[in-house]
């Protein structure tokens, strides 16, 4: 299956992700971009075309802009930023699409950013895929 971006997921805060602050607690949101990611590496199989090399996580930086609170539908969204020869970073935000207070609603409450080196474990630094690749030749970054 081939990938659209930006690639979303949705879905509604739950009373678990709260903290005492009542709101979303800050190390959710990470949990969020990696289960977008891994629902991204599911629904086009990625894994299997990336022949036994995987992409390795180097860093993260997340952005926070407002909070979330419980009840609120998100977006999470992922597109591709950047490439190397073994290395791409996606980019990502947190969009609030559903709301009690519908003010809330389109809120972007966080950015990310995520660099990757693709390696395949036992020989090292492996190149980008090439079918991985094409998706970095335009700008899938979304307007708004």
């Amino acid at each position: 299956m081939s990938l659209e971006f930006p690639f979303v997921v949705r879905m509604r805060v739950r009373g678990p992700e709260i903290d005492s602050w009542g709101h979303v607690n800050n190390a959710v949101y990470l949990q969020w971009f990696e289960h977008a990611r891994w629902e991204m590496a599911r629904i086009s199989n990625l894994i299997e075309r990336f022949e036994g090399a995987l992409p390795y996580v180097r860093s993260v930086h997340l952005d926070f802009l407002k909070e979330t609170l419980y009840g609120d539908v998100v977006e999470v969204r992922l597109w591709p930023d950047s490439l190397g020869d073994s290395s791409f970073v996606l980019g990502g935000d947190i969009r609030v699409v559903e709301a009690e207070d519908g003010r809330r609603v389109g809120l972007t409450v966080m950015t990310s950013s995520m660099a990757f080196t693709m390696v395949k474990p036992g020989v090292g630094k492996q190149p980008v895929p090439p079918f991985f690749r094409k998706y970095f030749s335009s700008d899938p970054t979304p307007s708004s």
